[in-house]
């Protein structure tokens, strides 16, 4: 307790903090999915909030409460958005078209094997391809995203 009062601290009080963490959280994993970063970003806002960190379970509970819920906002948000010829690009991505590399899309997230002359070529055809899918008219303001386009 007097630990406590040295270092300006106040218990976890899962009534009052849960909601405000669990807001917090949800607006940070609108931007990234990573449980470990979440986790991290928890113990940030805990510090800087002056409040002892709960059993870590809680954090953990929470974390995989607002996970479904961004992915569900940002799938909204991006689907409400597309036109029919956009959404059936995307879908298009799925498609067996690169041989043995199996969908577009796996062939997109591919890294380059090394920096040479034709893993640029083929970075640019990626580059290419992506712009192809006219994305650069969804806006991801509301969910507070960096825009890549």
């Amino acid at each position: 307790m007097q630990i406590r009062g040295y270092l300006k601290l106040r218990p976890y009080a899962h009534e009052e903090d849960d909601p405000r963490l669990t807001d917090y959280l949800l607006s940070r994993a609108l931007q990234r999915d990573d449980p470990a970063v979440l986790l991290e970003e928890a113990e940030d806002w805990l510090r800087e909030e002056g409040i002892l960190f709960p059993a870590e379970n809680a954090l953990h509970k929470i974390i995989a409460q607002v996970r479904p819920q961004a992915e569900s906002q940002v799938f909204a948000a991006i689907t409400q958005q597309l036109s029919a010829t956009q959404a059936q690009a995307l879908e298009d991505l799925l498609r067996r078209d690169q041989g043995k590399r199996g969908s577009t899309f796996a062939w997109l997230k591919e890294p380059a094997v090394k920096a040479s002359p034709a893993s640029i070529k083929i970075l640019i055809t990626k580059l290419e391809t992506v712009r192809q899918l006219q994305m650069s008219t969804i806006d991801v303001s509301q969910l507070g995203l960096p825009t890549f386009w």
